[in-house]
């Protein structure tokens, strides 16, 4: 319990939304993400890399909610679960390739949508821009 207290401080010195996710990041990576689940339960929840709870873009190379923070273009905070020891797990299953064109033709289709919605303002914005004042 003697560590708790400079992290907290450490914390407090961050400031701002995306410091505290860091600081929840390193937290998860310290304690892992259960950290706040009661210690019963902790043994009974096993998640696998397949379940719905957890990011399968994150398992494959990144999550696209990572990027562009603080930026028009920002998804936010990723609903699902990220998580090192998943992606290993992942890394190791024999499986793996049926899984990963699964994961890799999902991604492909967020990929497809934001580049689509990026596309629309970028023509809203050429429009307003050309468009005459009144």
């Amino acid at each position: 319990k003697s560590w708790i207290q400079p992290l907290l401080i450490h914390i407090s010195f961050l400031g701002g939304s995306t410091k505290m996710e860091s600081a929840r990041k390193m937290l998860d990576e310290l304690m892992g993400q259960d950290r706040n689940a009661p210690a019963t339960s902790k043994a009974s929840v096993k998640l696998h890399f397949d379940d719905e709870s957890v990011c399968k873009h994150y398992l494959l190379a990144f999550c696209p909610h990572d990027l562009f923070p603080n930026t028009k273009c920002d998804l936010g905070r990723c609903p699902k679960k990220h998580d090192d020891k998943l992606k290993r797990d992942f890394e190791t299953d024999p499986e793996k390739p049926f899984y990963e064109r699964r994961y890799e033709r999902q991604f492909l289709e967020l990929c497809e949508n934001l580049i689509a919605k990026v596309d629309t303002k970028i023509k809203r914005g050429k429009m307003r821009v050309t468009t005459p004042l009144p």
